[in-house]
C-alpha cells in the first residue's frame, strides 16, 4: 500500500497544474476602505476538460493583508 501511494504522489508531483496570470491591472475606484480593480486573468490549462472559473474564488494579497 505504501508504494502505490509513492507511485501515485510521484505521478501527481510531475503533472502539469493549470495556471493563472493576473495582467493588465486597472485602478477603477479608491476610497478610505478599499480599492476596486479591474484586471484580465491569464488562464493556462493543460487538460482536456474545461476549468469551472466562475466557480473559483480569487484573492489578491500583499504581504499579509
Amino acid at each position: 500500500m505504501d508504494k502505490a501511494k509513492e507511485v501515485i504522489a510521484d505521478k501527481i508531483a510531475k503533472m502539469e497544474k493549470p495556471t493563472a496570470d493576473l495582467s493588465d491591472v486597472d485602478i477603477k475606484n479608491v476610497t478610505s476602505s478599499a480599492v476596486n480593480l479591474k484586471s484580465d486573468v491569464l488562464i493556462h490549462n493543460p487538460y482536456d476538460h474545461d476549468l469551472p472559473i466562475l466557480e473559483i474564488t480569487y484573492r489578491l494579497r500583499c504581504g499579509d493583508r
